[in-house]
């Protein structure tokens, strides 16, 4: 059964790799392929929201939001506001004259992100649900961290873009990933359904602990059909399943 420590494994290996993962990542921005995918092509990847390092509890969504870099104008955020690097920000014409000092500055935004302005109106609901696992990704005491399975964010929503560009989105950040995707039916009503497991390795590589792995069909952020009873309903099978309590006596 998983301990405590959840995905904080190797604090050094876990921010390395954030770092190592991004020139890959940003030499695809590059690509003719990633305008065509809908990429918004002056946004940096985002590998994690948060800390990993910190992290005991990690949710998994699609990819990031426009609104991770733009306001409800699509003006880019600046000053205070800015949640991620740019290129104006970083002072680069391309991505192409990226220097290691520009990826660590990027890493570090991705690791601050939740101290300095986040986007509450997506994250708060989410925390509330960790919360019921005894995990918050807010303070100095936070043990939550987010991913993506794509880590580029695109000007239009992942349910608008095209089949191939979806597609071509999931081969950018890793092909393994993509049978994580669960098609969504444009249906009047969505069955509620909730699954957990236990992961070791992800596309073969050794996670170097077991990680409990909670789902569930629910997009919190929308308008249509999430209720409270549904959001308290998630929490509670939340911390039934994964509460601290469960796993510290295992």
């Amino acid at each position: 059964m998983p301990s405590n420590n959840g995905l904080k494994c190797e604090t050094d290996t876990l921010k390395d790799s954030v770092t190592a993962l991004l020139p890959g990542l940003v030499k695809a921005l590059a690509l003719p392929e990633a305008l065509r995918a809908g990429i918004i092509p002056w946004a940096s990847p985002i590998p994690v929201f948060g800390d990993p390092t910190r992290a005991r509890v990690a949710t998994l969504g699609i990819n990031p939001s426009s609104r991770e870099f733009v306001d409800e104008a699509g003006c880019e955020l600046e000053g205070t506001l800015r949640r991620f690097h740019t290129l104006r920000s970083l002072g680069l014409a391309r991505w192409q004259d990226v220097e290691p000092s520009h990826l660590q500055a990027i890493t570090q935004y991705c690791l601050d992100y939740f101290y300095r302005s986040p986007y509450d109106a997506w994250f708060k609901k989410l925390d509330y649900i960790v919360s019921g696992a005894g995990a918050t990704y807010y303070g100095f005491a936070s043990s939550a961290c987010h991913l993506d399975l794509v880590p580029f964010a695109t000007g239009r929503k992942w349910g608008e873009l095209k089949a191939d560009q979806r597609s071509a989105l999931l081969g950018m950040s890793g092909d393994s990933l993509g049978v994580l995707l669960l098609p969504r039916a444009r249906v009047p009503g969505v069955i509620g359904s909730a699954k957990w497991g236990i992961a070791s390795s992800v596309a073969g590589v050794r996670l170097g602990c077991d990680v409990l792995v909670l789902g569930f069909n629910h997009n919190l952020q929308s308008s249509f059909g999430v209720t409270r009873v549904v959001m308290k309903a998630i929490r509670e099978w939340v911390a039934e399943v994964g509460g601290t309590s469960r796993w510290e006596h295992s």
